[in-house]
């Protein structure tokens, strides 16, 4: 029923009043759906992907009939095709980072569809038809990674039609994407809430009087049954067929009877008899077909008169052998009978050959001792490495220990092998102040205290000594030093090489930074104004290649100021020359002396 209006006689009736006529019937019938639980998707409304050609967009299909939660009847006939690109707002809904996901919730809520327009007596324009209709809104959520990005919240005055996923670069909308899990659907009633009689029922005991707790019930019982956790059928519940020699016409009754015949031990008739056997063919025998018992007696006749023989024992090569654990080394025991095994042993034991003998197939357990030890292995493994110790011992190349004055009887009394291009140690004296070492280098003969070769680079054994070594080559020797600012190096820092070579012998300063060399120079003469003289100099040691650093420090001068110089005019590794302006102006004797440097 519906709340009324009673209109009057002679009543003036305004707008306002007759459509709250129509409101309260209206408002009757939303009561009464909402009343009786009609709420959700009724029918149609059927997501799918878009047809012919998946897109951005899905199909639902028609007619489609729902209620909201406020009664009012949502309703189209004709299928509708929804846009999943943009959301109600007009904001896309693509997924911008990969491996990133969004849900989407495709909703319809209820409208009226405004028509008909006309003027009223206040010349407005007003709507006469307001009919039901309907809306189709997509909400997007916020994007998050795959699995874990939530999903769009259910809005009061809107039905859920289905959840959509959306993908980085997603193009289509496929069948995969769609989720109906959380569709608002239409439900009539919930079992729940229908009421069942259960006074009279002996078996099953719902924990409350209605059809979803009875359906819980029966569900419950099943369950038990079948998986035999209760409710099982007693053997003697279930009727058989008896088959053969059973009697029995239930299966407790059937297995009784099988068990105590099978198990029988009574004379005449044991539980063998009951067991039929086929036919075993053999030689020397053969078993015909018949029962268990009957074949075990032949059986054992046959086994008492095999045992109890003097004579026919088996021979060796009668014994069957399966095959045992390999020889080491993965040599294979391939004989099928004992007495093969025993003739392929002795074989395998006496082989001689390069690869194949009897020392590799015998192990032996290792054996401690120093300074060598032999590890667990075969007796051939052993044994090569006996004789590698044996023919090793004593080589140079090898960690060797003297204690006793050794004497060469060949010539030469000590050979090492060609080291190419490398630097080989040939004597150390070890020492933790300053060690000294001797190498050759196939070319260069090196003796070094406080210095190491390590296959790169030269590194310093006692890092707060100075390190010095000798160099003699070919035509060439050369005193090297290594300050203390580096532990490693590749270039000495300063030396001093003596060459021997062609007619003469001199003095060349070496290293990364050379030696600083000092000489004298000196110069006197009569000048004229401003006329310049000049002298030159020699270094005790020829540079390696022309010095970068030449300074002069004077000793003495006249005139007491010089105007210009005195200047570096030319220099090279074994010297240079020098001039400058002395004079004021007037004529008159000068002189200039001074030390040299240079590095």
């Amino acid at each position: 029923m519906a709340n009324r209006t009673d209109y009057f006689f002679k009543q003036r009736v305004t707008e306002a009043e007759l459509d709250l006529a129509f409101e309260l019937l209206e408002q009757a019938d939303r009561d009464l759906a909402a009343d009786i639980g009609v709420l959700g998707i009724v029918s149609g409304a059927a997501p799918a992907p878009h047809t012919p050609v998946a897109d951005l967009t899905i199909d639902l299909t028609a007619p489609a009939r729902a209620y909201d939660r406020l009664g009012q009847r949502i309703f189209y006939g004709t299928d509708q095709n929804v846009d999943c690109s943009v959301d109600h707002t007009g904001i896309p809904t693509e997924v911008a980072q990969a491996g990133h996901e969004r849900w989407l919730g495709v909703f319809l809520r209820f409208d009226r569809l405004l028509s008909d327009p006309r003027t009223d007596g206040n010349s407005q324009q007003v709507f006469f038809r307001r009919d039901e209709s309907f809306q189709l809104l997509v909400r997007q959520a916020a994007e998050g990674p795959a699995g874990a990005a939530p999903l769009v919240p259910l809005v009061q005055d809107e039905l859920l039609v289905c959840d959509l996923r959306r993908t980085a670069g997603q193009t289509q909308i496929q069948v995969a994407d769609i989720d109906t899990t959380r569709r608002q659907a239409f439900v009539f009633a919930d079992a729940q809430t229908i009421a069942v009689l259960i006074g009279g029922w002996s078996l099953l005991q719902p924990a409350a009087g209605t059809v979803q707790a009875a359906l819980d019930a029966v569900d419950a019982e099943l369950g038990a049954h079948f998986s035999a956790s209760g409710r099982r059928h007693g053997a003697q519940d279930i009727d058989c067929s008896p088959p053969g020699w059973l009697s029995g016409t239930n299966l407790q009754a059937a297995l009784d009877e099988l068990v105590g015949g099978l198990s029988s031990t009574q004379g005449g008739s044991p539980g063998g008899s009951r067991v039929g056997a086929d036919a075993a063919l053999g030689t020397p025998h053969a078993l015909p077909a018949g029962n268990v018992d009957g074949q075990l007696s032949q059986l054992l006749g046959w086994l008492n008169a095999h045992v109890g023989a003097s004579s026919g024992a088996h021979a060796a090569s009668a014994i069957a052998y399966p095959g045992g654990p390999d020889w080491r080394g993965g040599r294979t025991n391939p004989a099928t009978s004992a007495g093969a095994q025993l003739s392929k042993i002795i074989s395998d034991l006496s082989a001689v050959d390069a690869n194949d003998d009897g020392a590799e197939r015998i192990g032996a357990q290792g054996a401690s001792g120093a300074p060598l030890a032999l590890p667990a292995g075969s007796v051939r493994e052993q044994l090569n490495l006996l004789l590698g110790q044996v023919n090793r011992a004593g080589l140079l190349d090898e960690a060797n220990s003297w204690s006793h004055p050794q004497t060469f009887a060949g010539s030469p009394g000590v050979r090492y092998p060609d080291p190419g291009a490398a630097k080989r140690l040939l004597l150390e004296v070890p020492s933790s102040n300053v060690p000294l070492r001797i190498y050759f280098d196939g070319a260069d003969l090196w003796i070094t205290v406080n210095a190491e070769w390590d296959g790169a680079q030269w590194k310093a054994t006692n890092s707060s000594k100075p390190r010095t070594a000798m160099r003699l080559a070919d035509k060439n020797v050369e005193f090297l030093l290594q300050g203390t600012s580096a532990n490693t190096w590749s270039t000495w820092e300063k030396g001093v090489s003596l060459t021997l070579g062609g007619n003469s012998v001199e003095f060349v300063s070496t290293g990364a930074t050379g030696i600083r060399q000092r000489a004298y120079t000196g110069a006197e003469g009569y000048h004229t104004g401003w006329s310049s003289i000049g002298g030159s100099w020699n270094y005790p040691l020829r540079f390696a290649s022309p010095p970068s650093s030449v300074t002069f420090l004077q000793t003495s001068k006249w005139p007491a100021s010089w105007s210009t110089g005195p200047f570096l005019w030319q220099h090279d590794e074994t010297g240079g020359t020098w001039f400058g302006t002395p004079g004021n102006g007037s004529p008159g004797n000068a002189w200039f002396t001074a030390k040299v440097t240079a590095y």
